[in-house]
């Protein structure tokens, strides 16, 4: 019986045991609705981001967004100002603005990180947004105090006004004014002065004094090397004769070995240390610069703000981003005019579409699944590229052009880069349009037609002289017919 109980005792013991350590541990974030969040489907609900939406889609950051929720594991965060905030600008503020500036300006509203109001009282100022890149600019400082979440630029404040979406990976807020960077609507300092003009050479003076040795100078003397506060001796060498003097001689026979300890050592301590050879930077830029052979894609990564995000995106990917840089001889291959004649948003579209996002070895390339999605896919699953590797040759196809991989310029996680001569050219742009249909015929209008035009009947429709045969005809079938009912009646009325 003893044995029994204490038995039970154990068996409870353990149970509170791992009861206790299932309570210690951390509750796992409640799952979120299937599918990835679409941002522009959120702000459309909101009922009032016309001008944000049209901001997003015009710099292709609506793709982008949900295209890196994705690839992201820290979720991302988006200040929406209302229509109201932008028709409070100054008449003109986003035109005066170049393309460069209105991605800058859009990126400046999306934190690289998810944040719940409660995150914000915790955040360490400043805050990097997606417009930060690796040079640490438009930051904000965020301030959170009783339910109240602050934004400042520099240049403008405001805070949280509504809560749009909170759940991970994408947090969605509402703001009354538009977020301007003080990099872009700040003060700009005033122009540095020019430097002085260079002194004119002038001869050398009495006023260096005379050395220590005894011997004077004159103005017209070669000033030689002074040695000073060396093993606390001071000696003036100058191409006067020297002083014969028991001191100077003394000062001479100490000085000649501590210069040649001074030479030997001083520089070997002052030698910087060669550094070790390192990786190169997670900086697509740098990597194209090295190359030395992309300055049309490296200008129009610039242009559209690309660099800036893939940039800042690679230091919150779990997965890596892959990209195809086509040469300048690629670029020279396209027909005269071919990129001078896309908008601005199709620019943006077809630097995106040389993006995947997610990091690919040369090997991994031969168990992929086509289509594969690129940077400028979204959500509807367009812009993609079909990709198969055989026997060390990566093809790509974009349904428009071919080409292969002829060179690896960065393979190290979480940046690929591979070399292409061809540049990829966009289905949904420069693919075959379908044929427009034909126009309707139009309707014709009723002062058009004159007393001596009628139109033809159809076929189920009946003319009013039709109509007006067929009652003639009805009204003399009757007339027979009474006619032969009142010779019948009277034959029959006669035999009777």
């Amino acid at each position: 019986m003893a044995s029994s109980c204490h038995a039970s005792l154990i068996s409870f013991s353990l149970i509170l045991t791992m009861l206790s350590f299932s309570n210690a541990q951390p509750a796992a974030p409640a799952p979120g609705p299937a599918g990835t969040p679409n941002l522009t489907a959120i702000l459309e609900k909101g009922g009032q981001y016309t001008s944000f939406i049209r901001l997003l889609k015009e710099t292709q950051l609506d793709k982008q967004i949900e295209s890196q929720l994705n690839n992201s594991y820290n979720g991302f965060t988006v200040m929406a100002p209302t229509d109201n905030a932008f028709n409070s600008l100054k008449a003109g503020t986003l035109n005066s603005l170049s393309q460069q500036e209105q991605v800058a300006l859009a990126l400046y509203h999306v934190l690289p990180q998810f944040y719940s109001i409660e995150s914000f009282q915790t955040l360490s100022n400043p805050v990097r947004t997606q417009a930060s890149g690796s040079n640490g600019v438009y930051t904000v400082n965020i301030t959170s105090a009783t339910n109240q979440v602050n934004i400042s630029t520099g240049v403008n404040d405001v805070t949280i006004s509504n809560n749009l979406r909170t759940t991970f990976p994408l947090a969605v807020y509402s703001i009354e004014k538009v977020l301007l960077p003080n990099d872009l609507f700040g003060a700009k300092p005033p122009k540095a002065a020019p430097p002085p003009a260079p002194a004119g050479k002038s001869s050398k003076s009495d006023s260096e004094g005379p050395s220590e040795a005894g011997s004077s100078t004159t103005a017209n003397s070669a000033v030689g090397i002074k040695w000073s506060s060396l093993a606390g001796l001071s000696i003036n060498f100058t191409n006067h004769k020297p002083v014969h003097t028991m001191a100077s001689l003394l000062n001479i026979s100490l000085f000649i070995p501590l210069s040649l300890l001074f030479f030997i050592t001083v520089p070997s301590l002052a030698q910087p240390v060669a550094p070790g050879p390192s990786s190169p930077p997670n900086n697509l830029t740098y990597i194209l610069e090295a190359g030395g052979q992309y300055t049309t894609f490296i200008r129009l990564l610039i242009s559209t703000r690309v660099d800036v995000q893939i940039n800042s995106q690679l230091n919150n990917s779990f997965n890596g981003l892959t990209c195809f840089a086509p040469t300048d001889n690629a670029f020279n291959k396209l027909k005269a005019g071919t990129l001078n004649k896309l908008s601005e948003q199709e620019q943006i579209e077809v630097v995106l579409y040389h993006v995947l996002p997610r990091f690919y070895t040369l090997a991994m390339f031969r168990t992929t699944s086509n289509p594969v999605n690129t940077q400028a896919s979204g959500s509807k699953g367009a812009d993609t590229l079909n990709i198969t590797s055989s026997t060390n040759q990566v093809n790509i196809s974009t349904g428009v052009v071919n080409t292969t991989i002829t060179n690896t310029m960065s393979s190290s996680f979480p940046l690929a880069v591979y070399s292409i001569e061809d540049v990829l050219l966009p289905y949904s742009i420069f693919g075959a349009k379908p044929p427009a249909a034909a126009p309707a015929p139009k309707p014709a209008k009723s002062g058009d037609k004159t007393p001596s035009t009628t139109e033809a009947p159809s076929a189920g429709e009946s003319t009013s002289s039709d109509k007006n045969s067929g009652i003639n005809s009805k009204a003399r079938a009757m007339q027979w017919t009474s006619f032969v009912g009142l010779i019948l009646t009277s034959v029959i009325w006669g035999m009777v």
